[in-house]
């Protein structure tokens, strides 16, 4: 089968990464300024050296923060942070391309607007969760939905979980890495192995076969 690799910059954003702690990114308000040109040399046929001004800036990347800022409503428990993202460009959806973030650890709990602040009173820490948005040829439009698992009793899960056997042994499971097919239609994770604290007993592959006829993830199938 025909794989691309997943791409960070599957929005096309212009930032070289997209910081998912966004209660950090939002209470953050630094002030960017241009970088002091300094001479560059650059060898000539010669063998002697020409030197070149050379300058960096960097801005607020305001775009991705208004596009990932999607902070819960009061009393609410949202999506407040994850890490390890994976993303991948999937088919489906209204425009048929969406793009896919997989995280690991997740903070999911409630937002206190007043300090910009996670509340850790009742926080659930599942080990997986996803991110997706609509895209179209010249990139994302709208906000991101983050989503994630419940089980029978409505307490929140991982959404991608070990074997039952690994499972009883004290297993987790960490997505790492992921690669989509051409056509959008399939998806292969790589995942660690977790046991106790910190200790990776193992890798295994995550198997989506469909994940482009079925748009709600949470009715995804996976081996």
């Amino acid at each position: 089968m025909d794989f691309l690799f997943g791409s960070c910059n599957g929005c096309r954003e212009t930032v070289s990464e997209v910081v998912v702690d966004l209660p950090t990114l939002l209470t953050s308000r630094r002030q960017y300024k241009s970088a002091e040109a300094k001479p560059a040399k650059s060898l000539q046929a010669d063998g002697t050296s020409e030197s070149t001004q050379v300058s960096a800036s960097a801005i607020p990347a305001v775009e991705a923060q208004q596009r990932f800022e999607v902070l819960p409503v009061a009393e609410q428990k949202g999506w407040l942070g994850g890490d390890s993202d994976v993303s991948l460009v999937i088919g489906g959806g209204p425009t048929g391309r969406r793009a896919l973030w997989i995280f690991a650890d997740t903070f999911i709990s409630t937002y206190d607007a007043s300090t910009q602040t996670r509340v850790y009173n009742g926080y659930s820490m599942p080990h997986s969760t996803l991110g997706l948005v609509e895209m179209t040829e010249s990139g994302c439009t709208g906000q991101v939905e983050y989503i994630w698992q419940t089980d029978a009793a409505g307490q929140l899960v991982s959404f991608f979980e070990p074997s039952s056997e690994q499972k009883v042994d004290g297993e987790l499971l960490w997505p790492v890495a992921g690669i989509a097919s051409r056509d959008g239609r399939s998806a292969v994770l790589l995942a660690q192995r977790i046991k106790g604290f910190l200790t990776v007993v193992g890798t295994t592959l995550i198997i989506l076969p469909d994940v482009a006829s079925v748009d709600d993830p949470r009715q995804w199938k996976y081996t």
